[in-house]
């Protein structure tokens, strides 16, 4: 409010007339972005040798190149 309003609601002695907030019906929450994507080793070791894969991702396409890695050798 301006400075000469409040002064005169101040010095009538009445009360302020205030709005009633209304509250919100949705909040949404986002969530902040990280610097770089998770990263995380997997190593395979075998009769035939060892492999390593670093992957960086999510961890629902981590989740989906398991299963498909456990589809491939089960």
């Amino acid at each position: 409010m301006e400075f000469n309003r409040l002064k005169r609601i101040a010095e009538s002695g009445r009360p302020a007339i205030r709005k009633r907030r209304v509250m919100p019906a949705f909040v949404e929450l986002i969530a902040p972005q990280t610097a770089g994507a998770p990263t995380c080793t997997i190593e395979l070791e075998g009769q035939r040798g060892t492999l390593r894969i670093e992957w960086k991702g999510t961890t629902a396409e981590l989740a989906t190149f398991s299963r498909g890695l456990w589809e491939m050798i089960a």
